[in-house]
Parts: C-alpha cells; sequence; structure tokens
C-alpha cells in the first residue's frame, strides 16, 4: 500500500491499521510466550511430579495470551496522537503537492 493511498483515505483509517498492528503483535507475543511457558511447565510437570492431567499444561499458555492481548487492547489508545502527528506530518507533504501542480 503507498502512502498517497493511506493518506487519501483518511486518518481514522490510518489508525485502525494501526491499531489492528498493535494488537496482533500483542497476540503473536503472548502465543510465544505462552508456549515457552507451557513448554517449561509441561517439563517441570514431568519431572517434578505434580500430578497435574494434561490439559493443566495449555493453562499458561491460554492466560499469558488472553493477558497479553487484553493489556494491549485496553491501552491501543495510549500512542494515537504520535499516529496523529505521524500522519499529518507525512500527508502535508502531498497535500502541498498536490496544491502545487493545481
Amino acid at each position: 500500500m503507498s502512502v498517497r493511498s493511506v493518506c487519501e483515505k483518511g486518518f481514522h483509517t490510518y489508525l485502525a491499521e494501526q491499531h489492528r498492528s498493535s494488537v496482533d503483535k500483542s497476540l503473536s507475543q503472548g502465543l510465544v510466550a505462552g508456549g515457552v511457558a507451557s513448554g517449561l511447565y509441561t517439563i517441570a510437570n514431568h519431572y517434578l511430579n505434580f500430578s497435574d492431567e494434561w490439559y493443566y499444561n495449555f493453562a499458561p499458555l491460554v492466560i499469558i495470551t488472553a493477558a497479553s492481548v487484553a493489556y494491549q487492547s485496553v491501552g491501543v489508545s495510549a500512542s494515537d496522537l504520535e499516529h496523529k502527528e505521524a500522519f499529518e506530518s507525512i500527508c502535508s507533504k502531498y497535500e502541498e503537492k498536490d496544491e502545487d501542480g493545481e
């Protein structure tokens, strides 16, 4: 997607894409961290004989992933002002070029 097309779609579309990207990133990080934690718990459960059922091994994956996404979803609008400033600084250059070309 070109910069010009992003500017033409408007700030709200740009901001929605930034929010979606941020939540996707937190989901990925939560899955990785939760997968590592689940793996470590599985190993500990096996060698330390916690005697937990097999499905408890997935609890860290679910909890950490959900917490990561929830935390990011709550704070997703914290950087909206920075996104607005970046959008305006980039797109103002295109507006100036359009005015000069007319």
